[in-house]
């Protein structure tokens, strides 16, 4: 399934939230890793839109981050 362009627009924005609550907070992408366990590279690619996270990686960076599963969608609306 090709993904449309308003779908590749709301993948782009988590991006750029995902990047913003991590400098927010002094977080570096290692930092993140520390907190996650999630590959330093995938949270390259998920913050860069060439990435999707699952629903588990999601749920793991809503703990890291202190923050409701709603923020990550908040931005740019």
């Amino acid at each position: 399934m090709k993904a449309s362009k308003t779908h590749k627009k709301e993948v782009q924005r988590f991006g750029m939230t995902m990047k913003k609550f991590h400098k927010e907070r002094g977080l570096t992408q290692e930092d993140l890793y520390g907190l996650t366990a999630i590959s330093v590279s995938h949270i390259s690619n998920i913050e860069n839109a060439k990435a999707n996270p699952s629903l588990e990686m999601l749920l793991t960076f809503v703990d890291a981050f202190h923050v409701p599963i709603s923020d990550f969608f908040k931005l740019g609306k």
